[in-house]
């Protein structure tokens, strides 16, 4: 990852604050308001004033958007890489709180994020081209964390079997029920 970018977090689907609220100094501190509450449904208290060097919504604000239905993603700077890691194993637990559309990830160069786009693309080209007999066993996929993702080729797991068609014929549970 960027050395520039190690201690950041981006945040997606943060609910920006109403469009009543005008003056920038406010929209900040009800943006930072909105983060706290975030990382305390997921057991993180942190304290923006000692932990955070900044939070920063992408793109221009413009007065004539309405951002409640796609808020702008924030990118937030902390102090410590240790904080910064633990927010991020704990991130998986917002699927669990009122907050559960907010994701949260690392902040990835553009480099990082088209080698796993392509890393993507290619695991589906493999699979594509694989033989009818291998495709029944294996598949490769795109694993790891955000920024450390490889492309590995993989056994499938006795779940992914279950998920291709099979013939009913000759089943003695195939057809309606002949119980009355």
């Amino acid at each position: 990852m960027g050395e520039s970018k190690k201690e950041n977090l981006i945040i997606h689907n943060l609910p920006e604050p109403e469009p009543t609220i005008t003056r920038a100094g406010d929209r900040k501190d009800r943006d930072n308001e909105e983060l706290v509450k975030v990382l305390q449904s997921i057991n993180c208290s942190t304290r923006i004033a000692e932990d955070v060097k900044y939070t920063v919504r992408l793109g221009e604000r413009k007065d004539n958007v309405n951002y409640q239905d796609k808020p702008r993603p924030m990118i937030v700077g902390f102090r410590n890489v240790q904080l910064r890691n633990e927010i991020l194993r704990s991130a998986r637990n917002l699927v669990k709180t009122r907050y559960k559309d907010v994701s949260i990830g690392p902040d990835l160069t553009n480099k990082q994020r088209q080698n796993e786009a392509k890393m993507r693309t290619d695991a589906e080209k493999l699979n594509r081209e694989m033989d009818s007999a291998d495709s029944l066993n294996w598949e490769w996929k795109v694993i790891g964390p955000k920024g450390q993702r490889k492309l590995i080729k993989t056994r499938k797991t006795t779940m992914d079997r279950r998920k291709r068609p099979r013939s009913n014929e000759g089943s003695p549970q195939a057809g309606p029920s002949s119980k009355r």
